[in-house]
């Protein structure tokens, strides 16, 4: 048994949220050691499955994870967000590639508040962090489009309800991570997951739901999802996740994975935690096991997979600027679409507007206006995303019009930029296809500050690459646990540290053929630079876009 097992086996998972009240009481509670104290292990993993984590250097200080379900908010929730951050951290926030918010520097003092005044906004932290069930994912235009194949609204409360209520799933093996989308549009992170569940269409699935009274029956058609899993981005390799040989009915699909998440739960491998995610599940039991494993727990008869309704793997999509969601029939989505001055008064979907959040980091100020920006001009809500952007849907004319300053009134112009000052509309190329993992000073695994270094390569290559479309993907990971998906990126930039005349100096490796090639294969990383000073990084970069470019250029 591993030492997060041992861990785990010492805690009561079904009260995790006990432990915070006794162990971080409110500052009014009078308690004979109101002080802060060293947490014992169990501790620390109870705080951490409630999405806290504290650092040695601040053990009185913690980041929260805040559980954003499909990155979907609403106005009055991010208001509620940014003034709990002004009231009890710095206000200061990061956005995460699982569409989440990570609000740092809250009094050990003030958690137990903080969090009750989360529930209150039906907002929760819990199963952020450790061997949980992790935040769920979804396309970042579902529902705002018409590429949505049925509406997975309903299977995704359902996950969602069950993630919350069922507190064995605190005790999995390792972290779960889920995809589940009716979307026909490309995500390039929906292959990428432990499990995901993406739209299909089956000719003649079977229909045998007894609990619905329902006898077997073939009909013509059904929606519903094939199921995918296996599927991860971290460290040096990347799995992109196999079919199970599974199709579910819409109405089936949440029993479904349920009973698959309970199966990984009873049955994935526990002894070596760095050998216990589910793909080395799939390695150890076999993909034909685990289905007829599954099947013995279902009430109903797994359904061979259907039709996949998704685009070809190698189509990207670009969720900045002004998004036409509404386009002519047989006309492909435009994500860099320049402004719709005209809508007809019958169309059903209007545009989403795409921000680039430089850093992926936002105060609490910024968070408010884009609130009210989405309170005046669509329809409360705002979409965060696994490219760590940011997304308004449902944009009014007005709106467009202010965002792209597009025949706006000087008075629209000053409204633009107090609302939206600190985010980019049209970001470069370069700037829509990198990624960057948290990195310095926030992560303590982290070699070199990844945010800086990500801007710093984006802003050379945009100046001397200008108008340049059909760019490679730049990811940059601040270690090798690959937290910033190098091994799915084009280029990957790994930091490190190295001796130069004995002195420690910030460094990278160099990656290239990261993701997967044309055919559908995993391509091998292949170390191209080693212990690159960071001050060499922007001509080593530019080289090898140029020569990735011009090789997809012909």
């Amino acid at each position: 048994m591993n030492r997060f097992e041992q861990i785990k086996s010492q805690i009561k998972l079904d009260s995790i949220e006990q432990t915070l009240k006794q162990t971080c009481p409110p500052p009014h509670i009078n308690t004979p050691h109101n002080s802060p104290t060293s947490p014992t292990a169990a501790i620390k993993y109870s705080l951490r499955l409630m999405g806290l984590v504290s650092s040695k250097a601040r053990p009185d200080r913690y980041t929260l994870r805040l559980r954003i379900p499909q990155g979907q908010l609403t106005a009055a929730q991010a208001f509620t967000i940014a003034q709990l951050a002004e009231q009890y951290a710095d206000g200061q926030m990061n956005l995460t590639s699982r569409c989440q918010l990570q609000i740092r520097n809250i009094k050990q003092m003030h958690l137990a508040d903080f969090i009750s005044q989360l529930i209150e906004a039906e907002l929760i932290s819990q199963q952020t962090l450790m061997d949980s069930v992790r935040n769920v994912m979804t396309h970042p235009l579902q529902g705002v489009t018409p590429f949505d194949l049925f509406d997975v609204s309903p299977v995704l409360a359902a996950i969602e309800k069950a993630i919350i209520t069922k507190t064995h799933w605190r005790n999995l093996p390792r972290k779960l991570n889920l995809y589940i989308s009716a979307t026909t549009l490309p995500d390039p992170v929906s292959r990428i997951q432990d499990i995901s569940l993406l739209p299909a269409v089956h000719p003649a699935a079977r229909n045998t739901n007894t609990r619905l009274g329902k006898t077997d029956s073939i009909t013509p058609s059904v929606y519903g999802f094939n199921f995918y899993i296996g599927g991860r981005a971290s460290g040096q390799e990347l799995h992109v996740s196999k079919s199970l040989n599974v199709f579910a009915p819409s109405e089936l699909a949440a029993d479904l994975l349920e009973n698959l998440i309970d199966l990984y739960q009873e049955q994935g491998p526990r002894d070596r935690r760095t050998k216990a995610r589910l793909s080395d599940w799939i390695d150890e039991q076999s993909l034909p096991d685990i289905r007829k494993s599954l099947q013995n727990k279902c009430h109903f008869k797994l359904t061979p997979e259907g039709q996949l309704q998704t685009p070809h793997p190698d189509q990207r999509i670009n969720l900045f600027g002004i998004i036409d969601t509404n386009p002519k029939p047989n006309q492909p989505l435009d994500t860099r679409a320049t402004i719709k001055t005209h809508q007809n008064a019958s169309d059903q979907y209007k545009p989403t507007l795409g921000l680039y959040v430089p850093k992926s980091q936002l105060c609490a100020e910024q968070l408010k206006r884009l609130a009210e920006f989405a309170q005046h001009f669509g329809k409360s809500q705002l979409r965060l995303t696994a490219q760590q952007s940011v997304l308004i849907p449902n944009l009014s004319d007005e709106g467009m019009k202010i965002a792209h300053h597009a025949t706006c009134t000087e008075q629209q112009k000053d409204c633009a930029n107090r609302w939206l000052d600190g985010f980019v509309v049209n970001p470069s190329e370069f700037a829509c296809n990198s990624l960057a993992c948290s990195g310095l000073p926030h992560c303590g695994m982290s070699h070199i500050d990844t945010k800086t270094l990500q801007v710093q390569i984006n802003h050379h290559l945009a100046d001397v690459l200008k108008d340049e479309k059909n760019v490679p993907t730049i990811s940059v990971s601040g270690c090798k646990a690959g937290c910033g998906r190098h091994a799915a990126a084009d280029i990957g930039v790994v930091g490190r540290k190295v001796m130069v005349e004995g002195v420690s100096i910030e460094a990278a490796d160099i990656y290239v053929r990261g993701g997967v090639s044309d055919d559908g294969f995993v391509r091998t990383l292949e170390k191209v630079y080693e212990q690159v000073p960071l001050d060499e990084i922007n001509a080593k970069i530019e080289g090898l876009v140029r020569r990735q470019m011009k090789l997809v250029g012909g």
